[in-house]
C-alpha cells in the first residue's frame, strides 16, 4: 500500500500539486519548467492519481489533471495526524527529560 505522505513529499510531485492548486492543467503544461523528462512527469502524475490526490480526464490526445478534493482532504488528515503524534511524542520526551533533571542523584 502506498503512503500518501511519502508520495506527496517527493519534490517534483509536490511541485505538481502546487501547480494544480490553481486549477486543471494539461500534462504538457504541467511538465513545462521541470528538469526531468516528460515521461518522468507522467510517472509522477500516475502515482499521484493512484493514491487519489489528482484525477485525470482525457480530451482528444491530451490528458488534463486536477486536484481531487477528497484525496487532498485525506492528505491533510494524514499530515495533521503525523504532526499531532510527533508533537505529542516530542512533548512527552521533553517532560521526561525535565523530570530526570529534577530527580535527585541524576547528574546534570
Amino acid at each position: 500500500m502506498l503512503d500518501v505522505l511519502e508520495v506527496a513529499a517527493e519534490p517534483n510531485r509536490r511541485k505538481l500539486l502546487h501547480r494544480l492548486a490553481s486549477g486543471e492543467l494539461a500534462a504538457g503544461e504541467l511538465a513545462a519548467g521541470f528538469s526531468v523528462s516528460r515521461s518522468a512527469i507522467s510517472q509522477h502524475l500516475l502515482l499521484l492519481e493512484k493514491v487519489g490526490l489528482v484525477t485525470a480526464r482525457k480530451q482528444g490526445r491530451h490528458r488534463y489533471y486536477r486536484l481531487d478534493p477528497g484525496g487532498m482532504g485525506r492528505l491533510r488528515q494524514s499530515v495533521d495526524r503525523f504532526w499531532t503524534d510527533e508533537l505529542g511524542q516530542l512533548a512527552a520526551d521533553a517532560l521526561s527529560a525535565a523530570e530526570q533533571r529534577k530527580s535527585p542523584g541524576v547528574p546534570q
